[in-house]
């Protein structure tokens, strides 16, 4: 009995050591795309199920249509509503912002009257990068909750 107890101890204790030594690297992810200059962040929730494979659809749409876009990083996350279910986050550098807000506005009218799809002009771009990378936890399964990637021209 006491053996036992000891053996589970010490694999409390291995884990713990194990947790403190794997690195999360949202923050220095966030402080980095916080470096670029990003000019609009885009939210975007369908009105039906959004996979991982559609979120990844939906941002290279964009960002091959709206031809004035330099820069788009995107984060799929799991919503809080349907945790089936994705949205999208989106930040944009552009260098002719009101050309790029023109067909972004444009492309918002093509989507069912349903979704959601927020333009917001991004006034603090750090901020804006830690909002959309507040999910991640490289401590997981990558993959399980997020799905994200960087884009550029």
């Amino acid at each position: 009995m006491i053996k036992a107890t000891t053996s589970k101890r010490k694999k409390r204790e291995s884990d713990s050591l194990i947790a403190t030594k794997v690195t999360n690297y949202a923050n220095e992810y966030a402080n980095w795309l916080g470096t670029m200059d990003w000019k609009y962040m885009i939210t975007i929730r369908k009105n039906y199920r959004t996979t991982p494979n559609m979120v990844r659809n939906i941002a290279n749409k964009l960002f091959k249509d709206i031809t004035d876009i330099n820069t788009l990083t995107y984060v799929g996350e799991r919503d809080g509503l349907d945790k089936s279910n994705y949205h999208i986050h989106i930040l944009i550098n552009t260098n002719d912002t009101m050309r790029a807000e023109h067909q972004l506005l444009k492309h918002s009218k093509r989507i069912s009257k349903y979704d959601t799809f927020f333009i917001q002009p991004i006034s603090d771009r750090y901020e804006a990068a830690k909002y959309i990378t507040k999910h991640f936890n490289w401590n997981i399964k990558i993959g399980d909750d997020i799905v994200w990637d960087l884009l550029t021209k």
